[in-house]
C-alpha cells in the first residue's frame, strides 16, 4: 500500500475541544500540544522552530509525563478516538482497540532523537527511540488504532518517558481523515537526546539495553513494520544498514577477521 502526498487543499482547520484551531499541520499540532506542558514550556514549545534562543534558556521538562497527559480534555466527549502510531504503536499493540488501519500525518518527521530510560535502556544508559520533528512536506506513515478513552490509563504509562498526547488529523489511504491523537516527545522533556549522525545513532543503538530488550531489536522491528506498509523512511533505513554493518563488523572480528582463522582444528 503506497501512501502519496495529500493534495494542499486537504488542510482545513481542526475542530475546538482544547485545541487552538490551526489546522492540520505539524505546526497547528505543536499549539494544540503545548495545552498539556507548564506554561513556560509551553512557550518554549510553541517556539520550537526559532533557532535564535540560545539553548540555555529552554525549560526541561520532566521525563515522566503522565500527569500532564491526564490534563489533557479534548476528546473527554468522545466514546471513541483515534491513535496514530509511528513507532513500536505500530508493530506492539497490546492493548485493547476496536479497528487498525494503515495511515499517515503531514508535515512531521520520524526520527531517533528520544531517549529511552525505561523501555530500551536505562536512566544511566538510555537507549534511542523515535519521537516526530516538524517537517514541512513530510508524510509519516504508521498504524492507526480505533480506541476506547480508558485504553490511555495504559498508554499514557507506555508513553511515560517524555511523550505527550498531541491533536492531530490523521489520513488514510482511501483518502479519509479523521481527528485523533499522537504521542510526541518534544525537546522539551528531559529525556530528550536531539539529532546526531545516522552511524552514531546506530552505535548507541547497538550498545543499548532496557527493560524491554534490545535497543537494537526496537530498530529491527520498526524498520521491517514500515517494509511491511511499503513506507521508505530514509532515516530509519540509513540507521538500520549501519546497525547490520557493526553487527557484520563484529562477527568478522569473531571469526578472526576477514579471512578467518587459520589455526587448523586438532
Amino acid at each position: 500500500m503506497q501512501f502519496t502526498q495529500p493534495s494542499p487543499q486537504q488542510s482545513p482547520a481542526s475542530g475546538s475541544g482544547g485545541g487552538c484551531g490551526t489546522g492540520s499541520s505539524a505546526f497547528g499540532m505543536m499549539a494544540r500540544c503545548s495545552q498539556a506542558m507548564p506554561t513556560q514550556a509551553s512557550v518554549r514549545f510553541r517556539s520550537i522552530l526559532d533557532s535564535t534562543q540560545p539553548p540555555a534558556l529552554y525549560l526541561r521538562m520532566s521525563a515522566n509525563t503522565i500527569a500532564d497527559n491526564r490534563r489533557m480534555s479534548r476528546f473527554d466527549d468522545r466514546a471513541e478516538v483515534w491513535l496514530f502510531g509511528y513507532g513500536s504503536l505500530i508493530y506492539k499493540a497490546d492493548f485493547p482497540y476496536l479497528e487498525r488501519r494503515p495511515a499517515h500525518i503531514r508535515d512531521w518527521a520520524r526520527r531517533f532523537w528520544q531517549g529511552s530510560h525505561d523501555h530500551r535502556g536505562t536512566l544511566d544508559a538510555p537507549g534511542r527511540v523515535v519521537t516526530l520533528i516538524p517537517e514541512r512536506g513530510t508524510i509519516c506513515v504508521g498504524m492507526a488504532y480505533l480506541i476506547t478513552p480508558e485504553v490511555f490509563e495504559y498508554l499514557d504509562h507506555r508513553e511515560k518517558n517524555g511523550y505527550l498526547r498531541c491533536a492531530t488529523e490523521v489520513f488514510f489511504a482511501d483518502g479519509s481523515r479523521v481527528d485523533g491523537l499522537v504521542y510526541i516527545a518534544t525537546a522539551e522533556n528531559a529525556a530528550f537526546l536531539g539529532p546526531a549522525p545516522e552511524h552514531e545513532i546506530a552505535r548507541h543503538i547497538a550498545h543499548s539495553h532496557g527493560p524491554s530488550g534490545p535497543n537494537r531489536d526496537y530498530l529491527t522491528d520498526l524498520a521491517a513494520a514500515l517494509r511491511e506498509l511499503d513506507a521508505d523512511d530514509a532515516h530509519v533505513f540509513a540507521i538500520e544498514r549501519h546497525l547490520q554493518e557493526l553487527i557484520d563488523a563484529d562477527r568478522e572480528d569473531a571469526d578472526g577477521g576477514f579471512y578467518g582463522s587459520s589455526t587448523p582444528k586438532a
